[in-house]
């Protein structure tokens, strides 16, 4: 995660509590020393350099999300990552919706806009205000209830399985709600019991992180 600051000190709680592995890196040395007290592996230096990147395992990571407020350092920190981890998911903050189109055309992932997603809830505490605030309760709960994704392995004992084959599902209190293929980017949801499983199956679901880790646990065997 590159920068603590405004939005990335929502984004790190955020990973912290569905139990992620994250590294931060940060060029304020009080903001760094603070993580550092709180056990945060973190790195100082400008993220936007291959070495403090390398040194933060940019090579090992599954992801990066940068949270700067300045969409020039944000677009620049994506392709300088692009080029030392192709495989890489990238999430970046956009600050001016007008060049969020500039962050995909660069290989960005997802460019999120907190003006645009800051209207969209503006609007749905109007016109669907009990449903906004079942999601909230949701993200407020000391259980760290979640929608989450696990992606179904080759190696899975359940590919080629149907779902109801599945136990663990009730075995973990794991609520499964969809259902994505790998080269299908349309979701089944509350996909039928009778669905054959295939590998790399993506599948949606609501639980507290330890229930999807179990559950992942109990798939991947």
């Amino acid at each position: 995660m590159c920068g603590a600051g405004k939005y990335g000190k929502y984004v790190l709680e955020e990973l912290q509590r569905t139990r992620r592995q994250v590294v931060v890196i940060d060029k304020d040395h009080v903001r760094v020393s603070e993580l550092l007290q709180q056990n945060i592996v973190t790195v100082e230096g400008d993220a936007s350099h291959d070495d403090i990147l390398r040194t933060a395992g940019i090579d090992r990571a599954r992801g990066l999300i940068a949270t700067l407020p300045d969409d020039k350092e944000n677009l620049f920190i994506v392709i300088t990552v692009r080029g030392l981890n192709p495989s890489l998911r990238t999430v970046a903050n956009v600050n001016d919706v007008s060049v969020r189109e500039k962050f995909l055309w660069s290989g960005t992932d997802a460019a999120v806009s907190a003006t645009y997603i800051g209207g969209l809830r503006m609007a749905s505490e109007c016109i669907r205000p009990e449903t906004t605030n079942f999601l909230d309760a949701m993200l407020r709960n000391s259980s760290n209830l979640r929608v989450d994704q696990i992606t179904l392995c080759p190696q899975s004992k359940y590919v080629g399985k149907k779902l109801y084959d599945v136990q663990h599902f009730h075995e973990t209190g794991v609520l499964l709600v969809g259902l994505q293929r790998i080269n299908d980017s349309s979701v089944i949801f509350n996909p039928p019991q009778t669905t054959l499983l295939q590998s790399h199956d993506i599948l949606i679901v609501i639980g507290t992180a330890e229930q999807r880790e179990r559950l992942q646990r109990e798939l991947s065997s």
